[in-house]
């Protein structure tokens, strides 16, 4: 979000806190981000 041209401050909506993958000897999840949304700042 930072990296984008143009952005100067943003707002995180979603997801609301960290997410955590599920990590253990037989599973490692990757966080893959979904739609992303920008909209300006009002």
């Amino acid at each position: 979000i930072s990296d984008t041209s143009g952005v100067v401050d943003y707002e995180l909506t979603a997801p609301t806190a960290n997410v955590v993958p599920e990590v253990s000897e037989k599973t490692v999840q990757w966080i893959r981000p979904g739609t992303i949304t920008v909209d300006e700042l009002k």
